[in-house]
């Protein structure tokens, strides 16, 4: 049964698996595509705070495979997949072979792993770390052959693949602490190997804070872009994880909707109270102790967002097949069915309606080829030309980024921007993040100065708004 469970979460994630990459996806490719291997791992994670196992991941499967959408992002399904597996066997190991089996279909179900399933990120494999390395705790804890050194290597990953993923540590720690001080030591050692891991990144690891911060005080309203903390973020968090990435402009229906999925869970997890046991306890600490250290972080620094926080989901789902198998035959199959019922419909929403899909640059970009000539510039409100743009753009098509800093707030921001438009006639001017790189307006503005006037607007998916001016 556990492989019709892992056929099915493999299918589901190959549906629209080739759509548009967005920023965070782009930046990784055009940069793994166009750097030596060693440059990637440890120059370019000081812009993009991440340790280096994933870039390391990318770069290897783009050179060895392809650079394309659909290939790229096939290690995100591949951790996926591995991280369904898991629940399984974390959910068989501590209750039973059903439970696990119900846990993992839940999860192969689950909107919100599915999406980031399909992302060219870190994410995928930081939720299989976290898994990976809770289940060699389990081991570990049982005392099997090998495991001390299985939970090192299991925390080195850890280590390597994202940050936040390290406050599965912590809550590993406390368990083990409360429940099983007798072999606290032997716990103590094996965590200290893996943790010794991380001692060549640490060259690095200052750099990356240092960019950072600077980048966070910098730029106004980046710290809502990568996260914060406030009532929306924390909501958030437990909306996302039963509705994914969907979302509906009428508020009304959005609240019926959800209170509607909620309910089954709601009531399923009522029964936890009832049953706490160590076991119960080890995935509680695995789904709150992360969460409530996050939110402690982002007091100093914007941590705290739901998609970081995907490694919870193997405890959350295990918590909820457990709970569930604890009502009558009757009322259990009711639960499952409509928990399942639910996630088939977010999951299905989110692959079959691209508006919920990722920013279309893909298609922004293709207007641009097609629209332009030798005489055509493309403005970009930036400091540099944006990934995508040239992971889609044709070499034929001149591009230039027009801010020499962000957020600019007047034309002395600009590069020569007079002497660079006389030898064009037609503009198109990309307005991606614009309320953090030109909240004013001010490119427009010096556009028309100049003896231009906007002729037509596009809106493309996340991309915003595209302007196209001629003289």
């Amino acid at each position: 049964m556990i492989l019709f469970v892992l056929f099915l979460a493999f299918v589901l994630r190959f549906i629209n698996l080739d759509q548009s990459l967005w920023f965070d996806e782009a930046i990784n490719v055009v940069y793994a595509k166009s750097n030596d291997f060693w440059w990637f791992v440890t120059k370019y994670p000081i812009g993009d705070f991440h340790p280096p196992l994933y870039f390391a991941v990318i770069w290897l499967w783009g050179h060895i495979f392809s650079f394309g959408e659909f290939v790229i992002r096939i290690p995100s399904v591949l951790f996926g997949i591995a991280t369904i597996f898991l629940t399984y066997l974390i959910g068989r190991k501590l209750f039973s072979k059903n439970i696990g089996l119900i846990a993992a279909l839940f999860l192969s179900l689950a909107p919100l792993h599915i999406y980031y399933s399909q992302e060219a990120r870190m994410y995928s494999l930081a939720a299989f770390s976290a898994a990976f390395s809770s289940y060699f705790l389990l081991k570990l804890l049982e005392k099997e052959k090998f495991a001390l050194f299985g939970y090192s290597f299991s925390v080195a990953l850890v280590l390597y693949s994202d940050y936040l993923s390290y406050l599965i540590l912590p809550a590993h720690l406390l368990f083990v602490f409360i429940y099983y001080k007798s072999i606290f030591n032997k716990y103590l050692l094996s965590l200290f190997l893996g943790v010794c891991s991380i001692i060549p990144w640490l060259f690095v690891f200052p750099g990356q804070l240092k960019s950072g911060i600077e980048k966070s005080a910098m730029i106004g309203g980046w710290r809502e872009v990568v996260g914060g903390l406030g009532v929306k973020e924390v909501l958030l968090l437990p909306v996302k994880i039963l509705i994914g990435r969907i979302t509906f402009e009428n508020k009304l229906i959005y609240a019926i909707l959800l209170f509607l999925i909620s309910l089954p869970h709601i009531i399923g997890f009522k029964k936890i109270l009832s049953f706490l046991s160590e076991k119960v306890n080890y995935l509680l600490l695995w789904l709150f102790i992360p969460v409530i250290s996050a939110l402690i972080l982002s007091l100093f620094m914007p941590v705290f967002s739901y998609f970081r926080l995907l490694f919870i989901l193997p405890a959350f789902y295990i918590l909820l097949a457990f709970a569930l198998d604890k009502y009558k035959h009757k009322i259990k199959l009711i639960l499952i069915t409509l928990i399942i019922f639910f996630e088939i419909i977010t999951s299905g929403v989110y692959l079959l309606n691209s508006q919920f899909h990722r920013e279309d640059w893909r298609s922004a970009v293709s207007l641009i080829n097609n629209r332009s000539n030798i005489q055509t510039l493309v403005l970009h409100k930036n400091s540099e030309i944006p990934a995508p743009f040239k992971y889609y753009q044709l070499n034929s098509i001149q591009s230039i980024a027009v801010f020499k800093k962000i957020p600019v707030h007047s034309s002395s921001d600009f590069v020569n921007l007079e002497e660079t438009l006389m030898q064009f006639n037609k503009i198109f001017i990309f307005n991606y993040l614009v309320d953090i790189t030109d909240p004013n307006r001010v490119l427009e503005k010096e556009i028309e100065r100049l003896g231009f006037k906007k002729i037509k607007d596009y809106d493309f998916r996340g991309v915003g708004f595209i302007y196209e001016f001629e003289k």
